[in-house]
This record gives structure tokens, C-alpha cells and sequence, in this order.
């Protein structure tokens, strides 16, 4: 049966993978971001441009403890070096647009230090719908999780901006889609993808080395149960396989570490340190969770579908759910143990965004769930699961409508005119003289745990007020915090600096940037085009090569043409 169904995926065409991969490109693109890098991604993008201006890796941008100096003076980021190689691509195009289009500047930004995350969300959509397949769900099933996963997730927001967290998602679930390819088949070219991806998601970020962790023993369970002695070797050997194409990237990631820090066991994440195993899980998943500045849940309404979905995958498929549900779950386990669990100051729970995908995977399940019941009470669920989709799409509008720092920066100006100046002489991140410490407890609570201060209803506040031209005042009138105080907050400062966060806008606002918008523009609606040729194509070719009916669900995966 294995065999069969190996033959039928290498069967299987691509250009469902291709289209998914152009037309989220394409649509990540069209609907990006109009900032420049700044604060984390300032950091990783200034290593790709010293990367192709001066073939090496320090930089100028002293932020500690993000970039700090090193033992030869000279400063660094603390990042692993893949998500400044991932820019490097759009540092260069940078480069060479700047040069010979010096007039459209301010057009090229968006458009080049954007490329990696859109290419990367890009990806981790496709690997989204395979993954889906593998688990045993519908094709058509696994299609809508995937445009969910796009849409009405915060995948959509960080893969606007220059952050690497697009890209662990995209390592991540390529690592587990070889990991569940390699529990089915045991192939060699799956043990070195494996190996492969796990050491591209820990020079991501050195985190993923607890996934690669939780993986062992599934993998020596899976080498030591298998049908005799024969197999048993061959599974031995595919995982001395994976071991060895992981080698490589434990050595770049040392080699990098001592061409910093004159250390290969110093990461550079030494000043953040105190942020981990500091706070009680029970709390940092809490915060995570429910709270009412960062639940995952608030962000990404769908995963309340796919949390019930995952229960009925559980049943049907243990093996390779667990396969998929550990490593996820340790990972994000470590990530409760942050004082700083929240992810500091951005857009949701940041820390968790590489699972969310994975965890959508349960949605899938859902939805077929929902197709196998009779007409009659499909009513109910549907209602349920659209409501939640709806939900998470405008969610994502309303965080991308405005680069997260606008509100960010008014709520930290009104919190100190309200609740005033903490005290930050104890806290485990100095301020540094900067008048605020980065992402502290002093400075994070109000937006955790505060009402008042809650991002998404902030930013449906501030979208309303620059659409009715207000003015600070005007604005701060019916503002959220105007339920639990009538004091005045003074944002004028702040209020002023907000505007809209789409790349078009540069060519709104400036004239002379006009034509080349449109035309970008108009390149990205033929990629849209060409994406949806290609899903046309891909239906019709499955339609003519998959005559079979589908695999028995938690026995093999359906078929995938």
C-alpha cells in the first residue's frame, strides 16, 4: 500500500504547489507593507547589506541587546545569519533600483525588503495545504485551510514585514512535512529534507533546537518499531541520513557564533537570556492564550475551529499527529517560560506565529467533518466556522491597516499621561536612558492586560478617526480609554506620525511615484492571473489522473492528484 501510494505522489502534479506559491506571492505583494525595516528587521536587513556592499557582517546599527558589540569592538546582530541571508536577494535589488532609479526611491523600499517575508508566507501557505493532504484531509478541504491560513491569520500581517518569523513558519513546516513524509516512506531524499529543514529553522532561530529535541525519541520509536530487522536498519540509516544533513548548519551556526562573539557556543541571545525560564508556564500560557492584548485566539479567530478539529485528528490519526502536535507543543511550552512572552511590542503573539499554521491543520479536519454530516445540520457548523473565518480576516485588516508602532507609540504616550512614568530600576532589560525598556513588564502591561489599551480596538479607532480627518483632540475624544477616564490624554506627538501601511500610498502621496506603483501594480495582478491559470490546470489534470477513490483516512493519506 506504501508503495502504491508513493508512486501516486510522485505522480502527483505540481502545479497545484506552484500556483499556491505565485498567487499568495503575488497577493502578499499587492496587499504589503509601505515601511522600511526598522527596530528587529532593521537589524537582520543591515547584516544583508554589509553581506553585498562589504562582504562582511558587522554593522553600524547599535541596538542592544538586538545588535551589541563584540569581543573586537566592532557590533552585531544577535540573530543566526539565515533570515539576513533570506534578504539579501532584496538588499541587492535595493541596491541596483536605488541606483538607477534614484528618483522612485521611496517606492523601492516596500518593494524590496519585503520580498523574503511574502515568499516565505508564500510557502508556508503551500506547505499548509500539503501537509493538510498528508494528514488524510480532502484536497478541497485542505485548499480552504490554506486560504484561511493566508487570509484570516496572522501569518497575513508578519509576512508584510520584514520580520523573520514568515520564515520560521516556513522552515518549520517544511521540516515536519519531511519529518511525516519520512515516517511514511522512508525514503533517503525525505531524511536528508528533514535533517535539511531542521537545520535551516535553527538558524532561524536557535528555539527550533527544542522541536529537533522532541523529535528524537518519536524518531528512534518509529526506527525501533518497525517489521524486522531489515527495515529496522534501513530506518536506522535514513535517520544517520538526517543526522548528517543537519551537521552542516550546526557548524554554520558555531562558525557564525565565533566570528561575532570569538565563541561557537555564544548565540549573542545572552543579554535576553533573563527572559527565559523566568516566568510560571501556567502564566505565560495564560497571557497567550487569554489574555486581552495577546491571545492567539483574538488573532486568529480560526483556531478556535481547529482546536476542535485537532480532537476528532487525535482519533483518527495518533501516529501522525503526534508527529505533527509535539515538537509544536514544546516549542511553544518553551516560549511560556518567557518573562516576555508576549513577543515585545508588535502585532499579536508573535512568539507563537510558527504554529499557528500547523495548528490551522486541524481546520481541515473540521471542515470535512462538516461535509460528512447530513444537509440539515450542517447549518450550525458552517455558521460557526464562517464566523470565525470572517472574524480572523477582519482582524487582519485592521492590523494591517497601520504599521503596529503607530497605536503602539499613542498607547504609551496616553498610558503615561494617564498611569504615569513607571519605575524601571529593577527591571531585567535596562532602559538604557532610552525612557522606556523594550519589552519589559513596566512598559507591556497596559498593552497585555488592559482594555483600554487593546491593539485591535485601537486600531478600528484609528482608522475611523484619520477617515473622519480628526485631529488629535477630536480623536482622543472617542478614543477606547474614554470608558474608564475623562482626563485628557495629550497623543498629539504620536497621533500625528500615524498613516496608512499600504506600499500604494507612496504613490498616492507622491506624484512622481505614480506611474511605477501602477505599473508594479499591474505586474502583480498578471502573477495573480497566472496563479489562477495554474489552479485551473491543476483541477483539470486531477481530475483526468486520480480516477482511484481516496486512501481510508489515518491508514495512508488520500490521493493527492
Amino acid at each position: 500500500m506504501a508503495s502504491e501510494q508513493a508512486l501516486v505522489d510522485e505522480r502527483q502534479p505540481r502545479r497545484r504547489l506552484v500556483a499556491l506559491v505565485v498567487g499568495t506571492f503575488a497577493f502578499y505583494l499587492l496587499t504589503g507593507s509601505r515601511e522600511r525595516p526598522w527596530g528587529d528587521a532593521q537589524v537582520m536587513w543591515e547584516v544583508a547589506v554589509a553581506l553585498i556592499e562589504r562582504h562582511a557582517i558587522d554593522i553600524a546599527f547599535e541596538w542592544p541587546p538586538m545588535s551589541h558589540r563584540g569581543a573586537d569592538g566592532l557590533v552585531y546582530a544577535q540573530y543566526p545569519i539565515l533570515p539576513s541571508l533570506a534578504q539579501v536577494p532584496g538588499a541587492t535589488a535595493h541596491a541596483w533600483l536605488s541606483e538607477w532609479w534614484p528618483r522612485h526611491r521611496g517606492l523601492w523600499w516596500p518593494v524590496c525588503s519585503h520580498l523574503a517575508p511574502a515568499l516565505a508566507g508564500a510557502w508556508t501557505v503551500a506547505m499548509t495545504d500539503r501537509l493538510g493532504r498528508r494528514l488524510g484531509a480532502s484536497p478541497r478541504a485542505a485548499m480552504i485551510t490554506a486560504a484561511v491560513t493566508a487570509t484570516a491569520t496572522g501569518l497575513w500581517v508578519y509576512a508584510r514585514y520584514s520580520y523573520s518569523e514568515a520564515l520560521q513558519a516556513a522552515c518549520y513546516s517544511t521540516l515536519l512535512w519531511h519529518g511525516l513524509q519520512l515516517h511514511r516512506y522512508n525514503r533517503h531524499r525525505d531524511a536528508i529534507g528533514l535533517g535539511l529543514w531542521l537545520g535551516l529553522a535553527f538558524n532561524t532561530k536557535p528555539v527550533f533546537a527544542v522541536a529537533g529535541f522532541a523529535l528524537a525519541p518519536l524518531l528512534a520509536w518509529w526506527a525501533w518499531r518497525a517489521d524486522g530487522p531489515t527495515t529496522r536498519r534501513a530506518r536506522c540509516r535514513n535517520l544517520v541520513v538526517a543526522s548528517l544533513a543537519l551537521a552542516p548548519f550546526v557548524a554554520l551556526f558555531a562558525i557564525y557564533n565565533a566570528a561575532r562573539w570569538g565563541n561557537p557556543l555564544t548565540t549573542g541571545y545572552e543579554d535576553t537570556l533573563a527572559y527565559i525560564a523566568g516566568e510560571s508556564p501556567w502564566f505565560g500560557a495564560w497571557g497567550l492564550l487569554a489574555s486581552p492584548g495577546k491571545s492567539v485566539f483574538l488573532y486568529s479567530p480560526p483556531l478556535v475551529a481547529a482546536a476542535v478539529g485537532w480532537v476528532w485528528q487525535w482519533r483518527t490519526a495518533r501516529t501522525d499527529s503526534a508527529f505533527v502536535l509535539l515538537p509544536t507543543l514544546a516549542v511553544m511550552f518553551t516560549y511560556t517560560r518567557y518573562l516576555n512572552w508576549s513577543g515585545g511590542w508588535c502585532f499579536g503573539p508573535r512568539y507563537w506565529l510558527f504554529a499557528t499554521p500547523v495548528l490551522m491543520l486541524g481546520f481541515a479536519t473540521a471542515v470535512d467533518r462538516l461535509w460528512a454530516q447530513p444537509r440539515r445540520a450542517q447549518m450550525v457548523p458552517a455558521c460557526v466556522l464562517s464566523t470565525c473565518v470572517a472574524a480572523g480576516v477582519a482582524v487582519q485588516i485592521l492590523g494591517n491597516l497601520f504599521y503596529w508602532d503607530h497605536f503602539i507609540r499613542i498607547a504609551k504616550a496616553a498610558r503615561t499621561d494617564w498611569l504615569g512614568d513607571p519605575d524601571r530600576s529593577g527591571s531585567k532589560l535596562p532602559a538604557r536612558g532610552r525612557g522606556h525598556c523594550d519589552s519589559c513588564f513596566e512598559d507591556m502591561y497596559p498593552l497585555l492586560w488592559l482594555p483600554a489599551f487593546q491593539p485591535i480596538e485601537g486600531h478600528l479607532w484609528l482608522a475611523r478617526s484619520l477617515a473622519a480627518e480628526h485631529d488629535w483632540q477630536q480623536a482622543e475624544a472617542h478614543a477606547p480609554w474614554t470608558r474608564y477616564t475623562d482626563k485628557t490624554l495629550d497623543i498629539r506627538r504620536t497621533y500625528r506620525r500615524a498613516r496608512l501601511d499600504w506600499w500604494g500610498m507612496i504613490g498616492l502621496d507622491r506624484k512622481r511615484s505614480r506611474g511605477t506603483a501602477v505599473g508594479v501594480g499591474a505586474m502583480w495582478f498578471v502573477m495573480l492571473g497566472s496563479a489562477v491559470w495554474l489552479g485551473r490546470s491543476s483541477g483539470r489534470s486531477t481530475r483526468r489522473t486520480n480516477p482511484s477513490p481516496p486512501s481510508e483516512r489515518g491508514d495512508a493519506p488520500r490521493d493527492d492528484t
